[in-house]
């Protein structure tokens, strides 16, 4: 795994076809979009916990925050399963990654969040780090899900973005995996591995208001 400082975030991310104000694919309303969750959420028992609306619109009153090991893992399947060669995982502007010591203590009663942290120090970055990772398919298995465990730890969002293909999942706080690709037939390969894998997916479908 490569650390990548901010600065040379946006020539990166154009490299993975996205533009670096948004970090969105060009042409929005050709992109197929996929979100990929657990069938259930784990039950709450107390601790730390979010909020989270369930697809049907009911809110689901207490989530645990931890780490959500399928989904995690998933992010890796993602990139394998499309023949990635490397991945760019980033945060939101103005985020930071779980190395960071406020978040730490906050989130002291998180023992993934604790995990992330560590392995993160562990990469020698400043307490203000806001880059980035490049990380290469032979780690993909090792490094990807324990970056996507920090928005399921409490902290931000992490984007994932794949150069080649054009392909990006997005590791959410509302415990769930947003994949959007040009490409219908990479989320159509997604869709059979999430059901391989016990996981809900669901594709997006966006109203036509021509």
């Amino acid at each position: 795994m490569q650390v990548v400082p901010r600065s040379r975030l946006p020539r990166l991310l154009r490299a993975c076809g996205l533009a670096p104000e948004t970090r969105e694919f060009p042409h929005p309303e050709r992109l197929h979009r996929l979100t990929v969750r657990e069938q259930a959420p784990p039950a709450f028992t107390g601790g730390p916990h979010r909020r989270v609306f369930l697809p049907e619109g009911a809110e689901q009153e207490k989530v645990p925050v931890a780490d959500r090991p399928a989904l995690s893992a998933f992010v890796a399947t993602g990139f394998e399963a499309v023949r990635a060669r490397y991945v760019l995982a980033t945060i939101e502007r103005g985020a930071l990654w779980l190395n960071n010591r406020a978040q730490r203590e906050y989130l002291a009663d998180v023992p993934d969040a604790q995990r992330v942290s560590r392995f993160l120090r562990r990469r020698g970055l400043t307490d203000r780090f806001q880059g980035g990772f490049l990380i290469p398919a032979s780690d993909f298995r090792r490094t990807l899900p324990m970056l996507a465990a920090q928005a399921f730890s409490g902290g931000s969002d992490v984007l994932f973005a794949a150069f080649p293909p054009a392909f990006s999942v997005l590791a959410c706080r509302q415990f769930d995996l947003h994949f959007t690709a040009p490409e219908a037939a990479c989320l159509a390969r997604i869709v059979d591995l999430a059901q391989q894998h016990g996981l809900r997916a669901e594709m997006l479908q966006l109203p036509d208001i021509r």
